[in-house]
């Protein structure tokens, strides 16, 4: 059952193997594997958050854990699908299931990744975050 679920995105939380190479697939970032991925999801150190268009993964953003304060990071969309509202949805949802789990703050990390066009910290003032 999706998180969120419209017309263009249903937004779903990594919970497989296969869920964790999917996201690997779309993220930026390759440091961590999709086994190192899965473990900390078991740890209940990370989310991971994957939106897909008509079933097609497209967008995705993981949330780090530690205790009651939660960062916002490795968000990625495939090129084609940029600039189309995805990566919000799939952000706003991760930031709302954080503080479903009494996250007290959440914070975001930007300006990384191939796409550093400062689309990033756009992202990141459109969804409310202020950069100091």
């Amino acid at each position: 059952m999706p998180l969120y679920q419209d017309s263009i995105i249903d937004v779903k939380k990594a919970e497989t193997i296969d869920d964790f190479k999917i996201f690997n697939n779309i993220c930026f970032d390759k440091t961590l594997s999709s086994e190192n991925l899965i473990n900390l999801y078991r740890k209940d150190m990370i989310r991971c958050y994957i939106g897909y268009n008509s079933e097609k993964p497209v967008s995705v953003t993981m949330v780090l854990k530690n205790k009651n304060i939660h960062y916002l990071e490795m968000t990625s969309t495939i090129p084609e699908y940029r600039k189309m509202g995805f990566a919000t949805i799939v952000c706003q949802t991760a930031i709302k299931d954080s503080f479903k789990e009494e996250a007290e703050l959440v914070t975001i990390r930007a300006g990384g990744g191939p796409a550093a066009d400062d689309g990033s910290k756009n992202l990141g003032k459109k969804l409310g975050f202020k950069y100091i």
